[in-house]
């Protein structure tokens, strides 16, 4: 359902995370970190995420062979020393998908 869920997220293979309002609508928001360090195949459509200052928006981590992450029309917003997404698996196979989505890091200056 639209609306800002304010927590930290850990994905595991075969979760798929649909936003009710379909495309790039903004609705619907994870104010936290996302993390995908299990096996699998995850993917996660329409959902923004927004992390809090100084913290990494998506990380992708662990050695899992073979593992995804697909992010369609989705947001991920980072600032002050965050990034937007962190890709450090390091199984043979493994990668993020991504369509439609904009990875944001606003510094301060």
């Amino acid at each position: 359902r639209p609306g800002t869920y304010t927590e930290d997220v850990s994905l595991v293979g075969g979760i798929h995370l649909q936003a009710a309002v379909a495309g790039k609508s903004f609705s619907t928001q994870i104010s936290g970190t996302m993390t995908h360090a299990s096996g699998g195949v995850v993917s996660v459509q329409a959902i923004d995420v927004q992390a809090a200052p100084n913290n990494d928006a998506i990380v992708f981590s662990g050695a899992t062979p073979d593992q995804k992450l697909w992010l369609a029309n989705s947001v991920a917003y980072a600032s002050g020393t965050g990034r937007s997404l962190v890709m450090s698996n390091t199984g043979t196979g493994a990668g993020v998908l991504f369509d439609d989505v904009n990875f944001r890091a606003r510094r301060s200056r």
